[in-house]
């Protein structure tokens, strides 16, 4: 088995000359972790772009800290069950119709959420990595039969979206293959590609839960998630403090409410 990962390192510079170091870390080869898994990883603490699954708590004396809350989610559709996460590289796996497709902020604009995560390992997609999709979500399927949990859910993405047809296809394949297995996340795409995933929402209910990032597809089935109030939206509870984390509340894994989000 291959061992080790191979890694980018670029630096961008702002308009006003400001050097921004930025690591891109790329991972071209999957070896297994001591968790068993190859690529796809436990939620990690990165608000909002998977699940805050650990709570800050006030001390009676020093600086405030973190307690875990729980490695499975405690509420909606998906109660009980793992939380999971895949990265990948963004940017170049994001479509245009994406505004925040940029890595550095000008004149105080809104960039990419993957620039506030320099430290994130990024998979590359390839053949290796759908093999390696393969044996980490029969790892999940084992350890959710044998602890008889309801089943896990992987977040898709972390960063990155879904780049093709055939990306998409694997996970319709995957969802066939582990009937354990759920998916939420969100897509910014459009046109075919946001059509392909309607598709798979309509033919896996409830399993499938890929929200239409901004509404900016607009038409078919898919429940929008949105930055900026409005009218008809749920705002995000954790952004108004009425829940500690993503893992707490899961409102945005169920497909009827449309949700508004704070930028973040």
């Amino acid at each position: 088995m291959p061992r080790g990962p191979t890694v980018s390192t670029t630096t961008t510079t702002t308009r006003k000359g400001f050097a921004m170091y930025y690591p891109d870390q790329l991972r071209t080869v999957y070896p297994v972790h001591s968790d068993g898994l190859h690529v796809i990883r436990p939620a990690t603490s990165i608000r909002k772009l998977t699940a805050v699954n650990y709570e800050i708590r006030p001390q009676k004396s020093g600086p405030a800290k973190a307690k875990n809350i729980s490695l499975f989610i405690r509420r909606g559709p998906f109660r009980n069950m793992g939380l999971y996460v895949v990265t990948l590289e963004e940017i170049t796996t994001c479509p245009d119709s994406c505004s925040l497709k940029v890595l550095v902020r000008v004149d105080g604009q809104p960039v990419c959420y993957g620039a506030n995560t320099p430290f994130a390992i990024r998979y590359a997609v390839g053949p290796g990595l759908l093999l390696a999709f393969d044996h980490d979500l029969e790892t999940l399927t084992n350890r959710a039969t044998r602890a008889h949990r309801p089943g896990f859910v992987v977040r898709l993405h972390e960063l990155g979206d879904f780049p093709d047809h055939d990306y998409i296809d694997y996970w319709v394949h995957a969802l066939e293959a582990f009937p354990l297995l759920h998916v939420f996340g969100y897509s910014h795409h459009t046109g075919a590609l946001a059509d392909h995933l309607d598709a798979v929402w309509d033919q896996y209910p409830g399993r499938f839960v890929v929200r239409d990032s901004d509404a900016v597809h607009g038409a078919g089935p898919r429940t929008p998630a949105v930055v900026g109030a409005r009218p008809g939206f749920v705002p995000c509870p954790q952004q108004r403090t009425q829940t500690p984390s993503c893992i707490t509340c899961g409102l945005c894994m169920n497909t009827t409410t449309p949700i508004s989000f704070d930028a973040h």
